[in-house]
This record gives structure tokens, C-alpha cells and sequence, in this order.
């Protein structure tokens, strides 16, 4: 991307800019239009320089008193001298266009104005300034612009099909894409692609003059999308949680040990590979690797974020919380949980707004619901969605699975069908819509920044957003000051769980599923490894007499175990020794993975041999799970504890069973027991529990 760069006369002094078109910066700084004009005089240089080079430039510019009585030759003197670093990152080719002989400037001011010296002559004013005052006018009622020339043929097809839309103003048409762009971080390409969802043609070739002009109002910001930073800067975003155009800067041609390269859309600062580049003539010019499917982040790449905020409306008056709770017919500790949160919501609400003024107080508020596997996460999280829709702000449920994304949508709908729901994930046809409630993938974050009033974050210990430090980013990125991020988990990081054990996180936790009966604590069969059993080709007795019961009692079991290549030989081997009863199974690697698990739940298969890949995600009636070779190092706490989650998960068959077998019991074995019965400890305290004698009635 191509800029130029200017200074402006101002009555503060000289200040310097960028502009993707230099016309829409002379409209702005010295058109009078009845009022007093912004400035008196601009020097606008006129060779063209990449984003990062005229980025830098606005930093090194200084303030000189004797600015005002400069001509040309000594404003191109000066840019010469502000260029000079960046010459040497160059191209020879590029070097030379940016050489003093072949500089030259524009100076432009008002055909009224005084001269801003007794010793200066304007050169050429009247010229420049007409032609920027008539491409300012570009979208008046005698002329129509696109870009450099009038779009005369496009203004001739509209009178030949009778449009009847009347020409908007360039403010209203910038205001508008602003409006559009309105939290939302795209590439220049990925802007072309939103202007034809929105069927604005026309506004493609005119684009940079948009942006331009949304830039000056502050309505949009520009970046390079390779960015570079001081240590203590990269500490100071840390710092500032997320607060990301903030610290940033345009060291690159300075760069040293103190200095790093970082994706200004996904913060990546490893997977930057460098190259040549045409486009901008740098000798080395970075790539991002890390989020090269969402499009190319390079160095000489703009990078266009949205900052006009739409303010939540907080004046309308909503119903007390216990009222509003009623209409959606929780269970008592799902009800106690989202009014924990609701109450956490409205406390960080009320402290945004004693510090509205100050950006930078308004932190983001953190709760997690820690909800036993079955719980009924999404229905907790519908008063929450409902609370911040009734006060005006926009709501974003991340997950990080593309299935989870189409599961919830008709769930939200049927929930708020007032709303417009969004959903995005790779491929999504929807990826330009808005709406007041997004649901995405994790990985569709990194289009956003600072857009959303409450961002729910399911599975956060969940691949691919557990210990990704770039979807991590993202999700920080997304919520806006004063916002509050919900995390929903069966088994948090362990980081967060000490964070609540210490009293440093706010959090809720659900203990009980929704039919009110204890979670199915794990028993142990002590058994040989699976490779062992596998080339012995038998299972030990103990496990055969378990899964003869499971079967019998007409059980779908479910058979975890740690290796894909296992799979295969274990179905071969339980067909042997389950003779009559259907077995498949089913892996990563598997292209029928989903039919397979459809023919699980319709019964046609009724032992499914799977990976980890199923532990998450997927309920079954009546469902027995054995995990072997439990002691795998593969399987953590966490994955044991969602692994038992999918038995005892029906209304029907609240007790089903849970096996670990393994040769040996570890810390993560111990620790998942514990936290299981830690989870039924709680719920039986609080009451929410069914008493013993009904829970043995519906068991039977």
C-alpha cells in the first residue's frame, strides 16, 4: 500500500499526516465551507511511500519555528533527511526515487488566505487548492468521483435504469462504512470483499478516499499490518490488557535487540518470513505466517480498524433479575449460577460508568462458570445474552469448533428470535453480515477488535484455543473496555483454577447436571497396556465382564484409547470377543467420522472404539464409557474428566458407568476422581441434588 505524506500548518503549529488520498486532506484541513478552516497551509510530498515508511515518518517529524517561512526546496530537504533510514531498507531502484534530486512537494493553500510570513511567496497555490477543493465536493449534485477520475459512466448507467438513489454527501458515505466497519480489524482486500457483500460496488474504486476521510474524523484507524515494538512497549500492552494501537510503532527502520516485529491483526512475532517485495521495494518486506488463511499480513500491507463505537444504550429500564430469570426455567444451581454473573455484570457496569470518561480505567471484567460436563451451559448463558442486549450492546459466544457453532445457532435463535444472529466460521457465508449476536469459531476473532460488550468464551480448554497464545490474543482483543468476558468450562486451565482457589477471579460453579443426580465417579480395572493386549489378541476378564454388563443392559459404550492406530485392531479384536454386537470405530483421521457417530446414537453401532477427538461434544443416551491405558500420558486430568462426562448425561439413565483401566493409577487419574467427587461433595451441601430416595426410584 502506497501513502504520501504531508505537513500541516495548524494553529498549534506544524503537524505532520499520512494520507491515502491527498485530496480528502486538503478538503479537511483548509476548506472553509462557512467556518473557519482547520489550517492554513499543507506540503504535501509527492512521491509515494509504503504504509510502514509513512507510518515512521509521522513519528520522527519535528516541529520547526522556521517551517513558516520554507518553500519547496527546503520541505524537500527536509523530507529528504526524514527518508534517509529508510533508503537503506530499500531496493536500489526504490532507493533512487527517494533520493532529494527526485523530490518534490505540493504546497496548497487557501486562494484567500495570508501568507504565513512577511518573507514567503505561495507558489502555485491557486491551482493546487482548486483541484483539491473540487475532488472535495466529489459526491456533490454536479459530480460523481471514483478515485483520481469522475466516474461518468456509472453515473450514465444509473440515469439509463432510472436509479432513484440520491447522491449522499461525502461525509454520510464514509460515515456510513465507518458504521459498517464499526469493530471490525480487515485488510484492504478484505474491505473490497465487504463493500460487494453489501452490494456497494461502486464504492469499491473510491475506497482509500472512505477511509482516508474516516481516518481525520477518527471514525477508523491505520496500521501497518507488520508492526514493530520496544520491549518496554510489548510489556506496556501486556500491561494494558489488549489496549492494542496503544504502544505500537514503526521502529522497523531502527530495529535493534530492543525491538521486535509483531502481526498487527493476529500479535504473532514468530512465523514473519521475510522477502523481497515489489509492491513496496523493500528488501525485506515480513509475511505473517501465523494467520496466512485469513489473508496476507505483510509490512507494506494497511491494516483498517473500525473505533466508531455506537454507545450501549443504558437508559432503557429492565426488569429486576430474579424476574427476567424466571422466563427461562433453570434448574436451582443453574439459576444461582447466572445470577452470581448477572450480579458480577451489573457491578463492573456500574464502575464503568463512574469512570466513563477515562478510557483507560474501564478494565475488562472476567467470570467463569465452572460447570460439571452436562450441565446445561447454554441455557445459563441466555439471561446473560438477554441481560446485555436489553442494555444496547453486542454479544459474541466464541467456541473453538466449526459443529458447535452450527449446533448452537437455532438454539440462540428459538432463544432471542427478535435477534439477528451471525455466524462465522471458515467458509461461512454470513462472514460480512452484523448482527447484535455473533457466534464464531475462535479463529474469526482475529477480524475483530474491541467490538463486542460481552464475549463468552466456551471450551476454553478446548484445541485448537487451549495454550494458543494467538487466539488467546484475539479473544482479548474483541471485547471492549468495560465489557466482560464469561469463560464456560467443565475443567479449566489449571492456571484459572488457582486464580479462584485464591480469591483473584469471580466465578460460579455448577456441580450438578440438570436431572439433579451425582456425577458417575470412575471405577479402575488394573489391566495390561492396549499394546499389549493387542498382540496377545484378548482382553483381560475383569474389563470383558464390565462390558458384557455395559451391553447387556442396553448401553451404548463408549472405548477411549490413547493412539489412533490403535483404534482399527481394537475393533477387530472386540468383534471377536463380543461376537453379534455391532462395533466400529472411529478416529481424527476418519473421513466417516460423523456418520459413524450418527449410526453410534441410532444404536446401529453399539460399541464406538474413539480417540479424544469424541470427548468433547457429543452426547448419547444411556451411554458407559471406558477409557484404557488411562495412565497415558496424553491423558490428563482434564481430558479423563470429559471422557467420563459423556455416561450418566440422560435424564433416563443418570448412573452410568465409568471404567479407567490402566496398568498403573497417576496424579492426572487421582486428580480427575477427585475432582468429580469434589463437584458431587458441593452439590449435595447446596441442596441440589435429588434426595437419595427419588434419585433411586428414576434410577430404578
Amino acid at each position: 500500500m502506497q501513502v504520501r505524506i504531508y505537513a500541516v500548518r495548524t494553529e498549534c503549529g506544524w503537524n505532520t499526516g499520512m494520507t491515502l488520498d491527498w485530496r480528502v486532506d486538503a478538503s479537511y484541513w483548509l476548506s472553509e465551507d462557512g467556518r473557519k478552516a482547520n489550517g492554513t497551509k499543507l506540503v504535501i510530498l509527492q512521491q509515494a511511500v509504503s504504509i510502514q515508511v509513512g507510518l515512521s515518518v509521522l513519528e520522527q517529524f519535528l516541529f520547526v519555528k522556521e517551517m513558516d517561512e520554507w518553500g519547496k526546496r527546503k520541505w524537500i530537504q527536509y523530507f529528504a533527511e526524514l527518508l534517509i533510514p529508510h533508503r537503506e531498507t530499500l531496493e536500489e531502484s526504490a532507493q533512487l526515487l527517494l533520493a532529494e534530486e527526485h523530490l518534490d512537494v505540493l504546497i496548497v493553500e487557501p486562494p484567500h488566505s495570508e501568507p504565513t510570513s512577511n518573507t514567503y511567496v505561495k507558489e502555485h497555490r491557486d491551482q493546487g487548492y482548486l483541484v483539491a477543493e473540487r475532488a472535495a465536493i466529489y459526491m456533490g449534485e454536479e459530480e460523481r468521483a471514483t478515485g483520481n477520475i469522475t466516474d461518468v459512466h456509472s453515473q450514465q448507467q444509473e440515469e439509463r435504469t432510472g436509479a432513484q438513489r440520491a447522491p449522499l454527501s461525502l461525509f454520510a458515505e464514509a460515515r456510513q462504512f465507518a458504521d459498517v466497519m464499526c469493530g471490525r480489524l480487515l485488510l484492504d482486500e478484505e474491505i473490497v470483499q465487504l463493500l460487494r457483500h453489501k452490494g456497494w460496488e461502486r464504492l469499491v474504486p473510491m475506497r482509500h478516499v472512505l477511509i482516508q476521510f474516516g481516518w481525520l474524523q477518527g471514525w477508523l484507524e491505520l496500521r501497518s499490518s507488520i508492526q514493530w515494538s520496544r520491549e518496554s512497549d510489548a510489556h506496556d500492552r501486556k500491561r494494558r490488557k489488549g489496549i492494542w494501537w496503544l504502544g505500537t510503532s514503526s521502529l522497523w527502520p531502527f530495529k535493534d535487540k530492543s525491538t521486535a516485529a509483531y502481526c498487527g491483526r493476529c500479535g504473532s512475532t514468530e512465523g514473519l518470513n521475510a522477502s523481497s517485495c515489489a509492491s513496496c521495494g523493500s528488501k525485506r518486506c515480513l509475511t505473517c505466517t501465523q494467520c496466512l488463511n485469513l489473508g496476507r499480513s505483510r509490512s507494506c500491507a494497511l491494516l483498517i480498524r473500525g473505533v466508531l463505537q455506537q454507545e450501549a444504550d443504558s437508559r432503557q429500564q429492565a426488569a429486576p433479575v430474579e424476574e427476567r430469570l424466571k422466563k427461562w426455567s433453570l434448574a436451582p444451581a443453574q439459576e444461582a449460577a447466572s445470577t452470581q454473573a448477572l450480579k458480577y455484570i451489573q457491578t463492573l457496569r456500574e464502575k464503568v460508568r463512574r469512570n466513563q470518561r477515562d478510557k483507560l480505567l474501564q478494565g475488562k471484567g472476567a467470570f467463569l462458570l465452572w460447570a460439571v460436563t452436562g450441565a446445561g451451559k447454554t441455557e445459563m448463558i441466555f439471561p446473560l445474552i438477554e441481560d446485555t442486549l436489553l442494555h444496547g450492546g453486542r454479544v459474541l459466544v466464541a467456541t473453538p469448533r466449526r459443529d458447535v457453532v452450527l449446533e448452537l445457532k437455532p438454539r440462540i435463535e428459538k432463544a432471542f428470535p427478535v435477534q439477528k444472529v451471525v455466524t462465522l466460521y471458515g467458509g461461512s457465508p454470513e462472514r460480512w453480515n452484523e448482527g447484535m449476536l455473533t457466534l464464531a469459531t475462535t479463529h474469526q476473532l482475529l477480524r475483530f477488535a474491541e467490538a463486542f460488550e460481552l464475549v463468552i468464551i466456551d471450551e476454553l480448554d478446548a484445541f485448537p484455543y487451549h495454550n494458543d497464545p494467538m487466539l488467546h490474543r484475539a479473544a482479548n482483543r474483541v471485547c471492549r473496555p468495560g465489557g466482560v468476558f464469561v469463560y464456560l468450562s467443565a475443567t479449566p486451565p489449571e492456571s484459572m483454577q488457582r486464580d479462584v482457589r485464591r480469591g483473584r477471579m469471580a466465578h460460579a460453579k455448577v456441580p450438578v447436571r440438570f436431572h439433579r443426580h451425582p456425577l458417575p465417579v470412575p471405577a479402575h480395572i488394573t489391566m495390561p497396556a492396549v499394546e499389549q493386549c493387542l498382540t496377545r489378541r484378548s482382553l483381560p476378564a475383569p474389563l470383558m465382564k464390565r462390558l458384557m454388563h455395559s451391553v447387556e443392559r442396553g448401553a451404548q459404550v463408549f472405548i477411549f484409547v490413547a493412539r489412533i492406530r490403535q483404534v482399527e485392531p481394537m475393533v477387530r479384536l472386540l468383534s471377536n470377543q463380543l461376537l453379534g454386537i455391532p462395533v466400529g470405530g472411529t478416529s481424527a483421521v476418519d473421513e466417516l467420522r460423523s456418520d459413524k457417530v450418527m449410526r453410534f446414537r441410532e444404536r446401529n453401532i453399539r460399541v464406538l472404539v474413539t480417540t479424544t477427538i469424541l470427548e468433547r461434544g457429543v452426547t448419547v443416551p444411556k451411554s458407559d464409557v471406558y477409557i484404557l491405558d488411562a495412565h497415558d500420558r496424553l491423558f490428563d486430568a482434564s481430558s479423563l474428566v470429559q471422557m467420563a462426562g459423556r455416561a450418566g448425561r440422560s435424564k433416563d439413565d443418570p448412573a452410568g458407568s465409568v471404567v479407567f483401566g490402566s496398568a498403573q493409577w497417576n496424579e492426572a487419574q487421582r486428580k480427575a476422581v477427585y475432582q468429580i467427587r469434589e463437584m458431587n461433595r458441593i452439590a449435595r451441601r447446596n441442596g441440589y441434588l435429588l434426595p437419595d430416595e427419588e434419585r433411586r426410584k428414576q434410577v430404578g
